[in-house]
């Protein structure tokens, strides 16, 4: 137990220390991606546009009915206990459902993208951009996410080969490859800007996915590549199944952290999008990097999970929770920073750090990582239900109360107050059923030893 514990924990180390090298050169990415922007559009209010746009089409990877995870939990399964035959039917029978729902957002996403007044949507005016053209870019932006969604299946897999540092790659190429466009693209009218970064948005995030599809399935996963006779409908029920309650807890987690840009722009205008970000940008920080170190220790609980070994993740998880007293500690630093390294950032003069601002993010920044340690353990061991009620019944409520507080208060900072409260809420309770879950499966494993 002793060496399988080490094998275990160095394995879960070198992961980690992937993870951090790759998050550091994207964070780095990241920041220089900000200017770039702001140079490229000139006008904030089509930046914000775009932002928000960016922010909506992230929702969309979502939809793929829990396959993804479902698929990641149970390929573990099937890898811990060398079935190769199981391992086929799972990637093909997960790779035919998700043609079947990316072909369905295709032309149903193009189709109804016409359907709706996204000018009134996105708060902006048609003398900055007009409707026809707001309509073609999220077509664009379709196309592409569709393409996306199919080709994202080979995230799943790597994560179950507990390859977690090339799935940051793939994210940290695609991010270097939008950066060097909007770098180099000449800049045009607010229509011609958001047009053309739509399109290059799209086709840059498809190439690291290829390119790595064609990587796995021609290396390590030859014999187990998608193939339509190893398709069974019964394996897809099967993995949706078990992925529909990732998929609730998605789409719930989403419209709390995902949809802030959306509220924002629609509560107190786009120019305040803008606004938002480059304080997410330095807060979130610590929360990025956190839940990317945490991403391969998914697929470690669930391997320990089968394999029994609830010593190992009880003291993983109370290592985990110190580590959420570090980030709060290293929130409160950035605080202080906060103003020279916007200034240092995009410009001197550009945005004021206003106390009650940043005091809000340190909360929100640390509560976003105790979150992420939380979920990492409930996904992990597959028992999602307190995320899901407490979410599905938080959800409702906050908007209703961004709302009203908006008729009182004319600060864009309660968006993130609020969501900061309904995270703490979410992270106390999923804290009391994880312990007695992992306190109750080290009983019942010394009983059965």
């Amino acid at each position: 137990m002793l060496k399988m514990d080490a094998f275990r924990n160095r394995q879960l180390l070198l992961s980690m220390v992937g993870t951090f090298a790759i998050k550091g050169l994207a964070l780095v990415v990241s920041f220089l991606t900000m200017p770039a922007y702001m140079r490229f559009f000139g006008d904030q209010v089509a930046l914000g546009v775009w932002l928000t746009i960016v922010s909506a089409a992230s929702w969309t990877l979502t939809f793929d009915l829990g396959i993804g995870n479902g698929l990641r939990n149970k390929l573990v399964e099937a890898l811990v206990f060398k079935d190769a035959e199981r391992c086929s039917r799972l990637i093909s029978s997960a790779y035919f459902a998700t043609a079947l729902i990316s072909l369905a957002l295709l032309f149903g996403g193009i189709f109804l993208a016409s359907a709706f007044d996204w000018n009134a949507i996105l708060g902006v005016d048609e003398g900055v951009i007009s409707e026809p053209i707001l309509v073609r870019a999220i077509q664009i932006l379709i196309i592409g996410l569709a393409a996306q969604l199919f080709l994202k299946t080979v995230s799943s897999i790597l994560y179950s080969l507990q390859k977690p540092a090339t799935n940051n790659a793939i994210a940290l190429v695609t991010s270097i490859l939008v950066l060097i466009w909007v770098l180099v693209a000449p800049v045009g009218s607010a229509e011609n800007n958001i047009l053309t970064v739509a399109l290059a948005y799209s086709v840059l995030s498809n190439i690291p996915l290829l390119v790595c599809t064609c990587v796995v399935f021609l290396g390590p996963l030859r014999r187990e590549r998608p193939r339509l006779s190893c398709v069974s409908l019964r394996v897809v029920r099967e993995i949706i199944g078990f992925g529909a309650a990732f998929l609730w807890a998605q789409l719930m987690f989403m419209l709390l952290v995902g949809a802030n840009e959306f509220i924002i722009s629609n509560l107190f205008g786009p120019l305040y999008v803008v606004e938002y970000q480059i304080y997410y940008k330095i807060f979130g920080l610590v929360a990025s990097i956190c839940s990317l170190a945490l991403t391969p220790l998914w697929s470690q609980i669930t391997k320990a999970q089968y394999e029994k070994d609830f010593e190992w993740v009880a003291r993983t998880y109370r290592m985990l929770h110190k580590g959420v007293l570090v980030a709060f500690a290293i929130e409160v630093v950035i605080a202080i920073f906060s103003q020279q390294i916007i200034d240092i950032w995009i410009g001197a003069d550009q945005l004021f750090v206003e106390p009650f601002a940043a005091g809000v993010f340190i909360v929100y920044g640390t509560f976003y990582v105790w979150q992420s340690v939380e979920s990492t353990l409930a996904c992990g061991m597959g028992r999602l239900r307190v995320q899901n009620v407490v979410y599905t019944l938080t959800t409702p409520i906050r908007i209703a109360v961004m709302v009203i507080l908006s008729n009182f208060c004319e600060n864009w900072v309660i968006v993130v107050a609020v969501n900061a409260t309904v995270l703490f809420l979410y992270c106390f309770v999923q804290w009391i059923s994880t312990a007695r879950t992992i306190s109750f499966e080290k009983n019942r494993a010394r009983t059965h030893a």
